[in-house]
């Protein structure tokens, strides 16, 4: 949205409050609701002059009005369960949306520049001045709402680039326009995109060099495995193999091994794999397998469990330290300490 540049600032991410995390930043920017009313006119213009109805412009509308209906229309559970949108989280929508703007964006421009419609200057210049009184109207909302987010100069500021983007495009200066917006894109996530700013800042961080010396230090062969999910893909990242993590694709061969194959469907899914220990030494618990969300996969087991040792896992990390007779598999190796958050690298034998 003309928003997410904000993120970038931890102040400003701080002050929102839905969802404090700063990778929202590299988001869509949405030219599409602008534009609507453009389409609209152009599409009735080619009916009423050719009879001609522009169906590839239509399709992807009505996919639009789909996804609109299924995140604001309560009800719609059937359709949700017909369509697969019902495996989709709400705030993931975005992704479909952003896709459609898009391909609606190419389409605008084709279907204009063979269009008999041509809107006097004028009232282009009256359109993009009521597509800044929108934006500003959207800005507004959150700059009261959240006044440690946005700020009423910011308000006004991130109000310009979709009316100079409506104008050009309606000018059929499709380059400038097109120019703006690759630069309004840039301009909101070039602090916090690792394609522009690289992963050095993690990579590089006090519990990245914990890991990839406790691994270097025994075996870096062996995987990781974690409870805290904001961690989850720090392996990954610093080339060591992990069983937490982003699963793009389902790996039935690594859960089937949890012997659990009534619950095929909570693991045969992308998921965000994560990991619960358990911490009860009066009691051994078999494996538990839960969603906590439509994209998320957790495993509940004992620290010891011999899955563990199926899958080669040879480090586990914790926020919360084990304590005596919880975990007799376990040496602690390495404690690193931040203002809010103790991390715990634990060596498994088994």
């Amino acid at each position: 949205s003309q928003t997410s540049g904000l993120m970038q600032n931890s102040a400003h991410a701080a002050a929102y409050t839905f969802s404090p995390n700063q990778s929202e930043a590299s988001n869509f920017m949405l030219i599409l609701p602008y534009l609507l009313i453009p389409l609209a006119l152009i599409i009735w213009t080619g009916f009423k002059k050719k009879r001609h109805i522009a169906y590839s412009l239509l399709l992807p509308l009505l996919v639009g009005l789909l996804f609109t209906a299924w995140l604001f229309v309560p009800g719609l559970d059937f359709l949700g369960k017909v369509t697969l949108l019902s495996n989709v989280p709400l705030e993931r929508m975005i992704i479909g949306l952003g896709i459609l703007n898009l391909i609606c964006l190419v389409l605008f421009i084709k279907l204009y520049e063979n269009s008999s419609w041509r809107p006097k200057h004028t009232s282009i210049i009256i359109y993009s001045l009521l597509v800044v009184i929108a934006t500003l109207c959207i800005n507004f909302y959150i700059a009261i709402k959240l006044p440690g987010f946005m700020s009423f100069k910011w308000a006004v500021i991130l109000s310009l680039p979709f009316a100079l983007i409506t104008y050009f495009l309606l000018r059929k200066q499709y380059i400038v326009a097109t120019l703006i917006l690759c630069i309004f894109s840039f301009l909101s996530v070039c602090k916090v995109q690792p394609l522009y700013i690289g992963t050095s800042i993690l990579r590089n961080s006090d519990i990245s060099k914990a890991m990839v010396e406790t691994s270097r230090r025994y075996n870096p062969d062996q995987r990781w495995a974690g409870d805290y999910i904001y961690l989850e893909n720090f392996p990954a990242m610093n080339g060591l193999p992990s069983l937490s993590g982003t699963y793009v694709y389902p790996q039935l061969d690594i859960w089937s091994k949890l012997n659990q194959p009534d619950k095929i469907n909570m693991y045969n899914r992308y998921a965000h794999i994560n990991f619960t220990f358990d911490r009860n030494a009066a009691k051994e618990i078999k494996p538990i397998l839960t969603n906590p969300g439509n994209d998320q996969f957790n495993v509940t087991l004992e620290p010891c469990d011999l899955f563990f040792k199926t899958m080669d896992v040879g480090y586990l990390l914790t926020t919360a330290q084990f304590g005596v007779n919880e975990a007799n598999c376990l040496s602690l190796t390495k404690t690193v300490i931040y203002p809010t958050t103790t991390f715990y690298i634990y060596r498994v034998n088994l």
